[in-house]
């Protein structure tokens, strides 16, 4: 079985469902979804406040806001109701998502004697605790770690040349206890707003330079993770 991708696909449910569901609707984006063939599935999470479910869909049309065929309760997770918003609360959200697992099975496929495993190993630049203005110098290394302790400005320079592009860290701690603003300009997912950082706790976010369009794509890794 094919597992298909697609990016910033993620929307809400537009009804409640039981935890023996295999069919669900979306309030919209059906079209960021992939369209899944015989044989093919992908992987989506079901979140709201009171905990997440992974689950495998392999039936989805074109543009359509339903998934269908779903397995629910997958790699770990327990199957549970899940809610639409309403007046009062955010109800759930459906996303198409990378796995633990799937990253697992991708670990387990390298093989350290090609030199694979070496290729992927990069610099840390350990900027400690980071408050005001702090400016990412993104020639100086891939992986940047910080303990925010007061509000911070980011900014990054020496960014790659015309024609390349460039991914790098960010591991964030108690970034949530201040305020974090990002250059003017700066991408993020599919909601247009930047992402709540933890309180206490590290956050990896992912920024991608895109020299072509001159913008900073901000991406999620992983949340409240330590």
């Amino acid at each position: 079985m094919t597992q298909l991708f697609s990016d910033a696909a993620r929307t809400t449910l537009a009804a409640d469902i039981t935890s023996t569901a295999t069919s669900l609707t979306l309030t919209d984006s059906g079209s960021v979804f992939p369209t899944i063939s015989t044989g093919d599935m992908f992987k989506i999470v079901l979140q709201d406040d009171d905990g997440f479910e992974i689950a495998y869909v392999t039936t989805h049309s074109s543009g359509s806001t339903t998934l269908a065929g779903i397995s629910r309760g997958q790699e770990g997770t327990t199957a549970k109701a899940f809610s639409a918003p309403t007046e009062s609360t955010a109800g759930t959200t459906v996303g198409l998502r990378v796995t633990a697992q799937d990253m697992e099975a991708f670990r387990d496929k390298v093989d350290a004697d090609n030199g694979l495993a070496q290729a992927m190993r990069f610099n840390v630049s350990a900027l400690g605790n980071v408050s005001g203005s702090q400016t990412i110098d993104l020639s100086s290394a891939t992986e940047f770690t910080m303990t925010v302790t007061g509000d911070t400005t980011f900014a990054f320079s020496n960014a790659p040349a015309s024609g390349e592009s460039q991914v790098v860290y960010l591991r964030i701690e108690d970034g949530g206890a201040h305020t974090v603003a990002w250059p003017s300009g700066t991408q993020f997912d599919d909601s247009g707003t930047a992402p709540e950082l933890t309180s206490s706790g590290v956050d990896l976010l992912g920024v991608k330079r895109d020299s072509t369009t001159s913008t900073n794509m901000i991406f999620v890794l992983g949340q409240a993770i330590a």
